[in-house]
């Protein structure tokens, strides 16, 4: 049987194994601790540092912990940093127990870093704090931004030029009749005839007038007799040529006038980039039809546009979304070249509709009759790069698809195989409460 002193010794020995047990726990914590990443602080109910750990010390560039022991937390933070905390996150971290977000904090040479910061009471009244230095990871999203910003305005600028390749292509369109018909007028030399007729006849008449003979000429002479008769099919000649050189003039005029219009609503668009403002689609839309149209008349595509009234304003990027819908109707253009090659009886056909799905959100529909896409292509279409064009930059549908999802809407392109045409869908958010 045991003596109570054995007992005894049997209990301390279970109690000291406890404690180097505990002991050690501690020591494996506190190396644990001391070998993390992240800056671990523990600080009292004075807000002053009462143990921080190697990597806490290295964050802020300190070299030894008892630089920071006693000292308040404020030393780790410039003043605008110290007044947010008194004024915005203190009072909501005392509310809750925790808080966790990005500070700015104060290294020991002067200089400031960006870090993320997590603080959590503990029960005798003092803190822990976590922080991380997150300086590289600052610096590659501002530098995955600026990549970001560079593609962005890289696909802007390709947007640019083919938009500014469709309107020359349209404004050779509308100024290929003009050259026609004004080398027509300078290669006509009817007029010409009419004139030595003219003047041979006024050297005939000026002849017999001077010798006092006119009158018997004219009654009288065989050739004279036919002279009146002459001169005024001569004059009704002259009117019929005055004629159709006017309404080749007015061709003329109406196709510089046209070249004009399209010159203007390129103009309109031209210094909106960026710039947020409100307008209507259907407006829109007819601005970039009337650019269109030469392209249009020269296939005889006929165009049928179904637009619902519109009370809402989209309010929107007004550059970028003429460069998207220049961008859908040139490829309705080129895809309906393609199908006439392949049968020349082809009539073609665009339709435009636009409607609402619901109070806040429209709905824009382009269906052409041209050669269509396969599966493979739908598939592909709206990625970085992808064209089945020989001279395609890839960027056309790729950057109107990620303008519309930046702005909450969608772009989808449908097709039933090749040689079957092709409907593409745009779904906009629209303003509410704008009219």
């Amino acid at each position: 049987m045991d003596t109570p002193i054995q007992v005894n010794r049997d209990k301390l020995r279970q109690e000291k194994a406890t404690l180097e047990s505990a002991i050690e726990g501690v020591y494996f914590l506190l190396n644990a601790i001391n070998s993390a990443i992240d800056g671990m602080a523990v600080l009292n109910q004075n807000q002053e540092f009462v143990y921080v750990n190697d990597a806490h010390v290295q964050i802020y560039g300190y070299e030894s912990a008892g630089e920071l022991l006693g000292s308040h937390w404020q030393m780790l933070y410039p003043e605008k940093e110290q007044r947010r905390f008194d004024q915005e996150v203190i009072p909501e971290f005392l509310k809750t127990g925790r808080w966790h977000g990005k500070a700015t904090g104060l290294h020991k040479d002067g200089s400031t870093f960006p870090q993320e910061l997590s603080l959590t009471t503990i029960e005798e009244g003092g803190w822990i704090c976590i922080v991380r230095d997150i300086s590289l990871r600052v610096k590659m999203e501002a530098e995955l931004q600026e990549k970001q910003r560079a593609s962005l305005h890289q696909a802007y600028l390709a947007g640019i030029a083919e938009n500014a390749v469709s309107v020359l292509h349209n404004i050779r369109n509308a100024i290929t009749p003009a050259i026609v018909n004004v080398h027509k007028l300078l290669s006509d030399h009817h007029h010409e005839q009419l004139l030595d007729y003219l003047e041979r006849s006024c050297s005939l008449l000026n002849q017999h007038a001077q010798t006092d003979e006119l009158e018997h000429f004219l009654k009288e002479n065989p050739k004279g007799q036919q002279m009146l008769p002459f001169l005024n099919q001569l004059i009704e000649q002259l009117k019929v040529e005055v004629s159709q050189e006017r309404e080749t003039l007015a061709g003329i005029d109406s196709q510089l006038q046209h070249i004009n219009s399209i010159i203007s609503l390129q103009q309109k668009y031209a210094n909106f980039h960026g710039l947020q403002e409100s307008f209507r689609i259907s407006e829109v839309i007819s601005d970039v039809l009337g650019m269109m149209q030469p392209a249009f008349e020269k296939r005889n595509i006929q165009l049928h546009t179904q637009f619902e009234p519109i009370p809402q304003a989209f309010t929107t990027d007004k550059n970028k979304v003429v460069q998207v819908l220049m961008n859908l109707f040139k490829n309705s253009v080129e895809s309906i070249d393609q199908q006439l090659q392949q049968d020349a009886s082809l009539l073609p056909e665009i339709h435009v509709q636009v409607s609402l799905i619901d109070s806040d959100t429209l709905n824009l529909t382009i269906q052409d009759n041209g050669a269509g896409a396969s599966e493979e292509t739908l598939r592909h279409v709206f990625e970085f790069g992808f064209s089945t064009k020989d001279r395609g930059s890839g960027f056309g549908l790729h950057d109107s698809a990620n303008f519309l999802r930046s702005i909450g809407g969608e772009i989808r392109l449908h097709s039933r195989g090749s040689g079957m045409g092709a409907t593409a869908q745009l779904t906009f958010p629209i303003a509410q409460g704008d009219t």
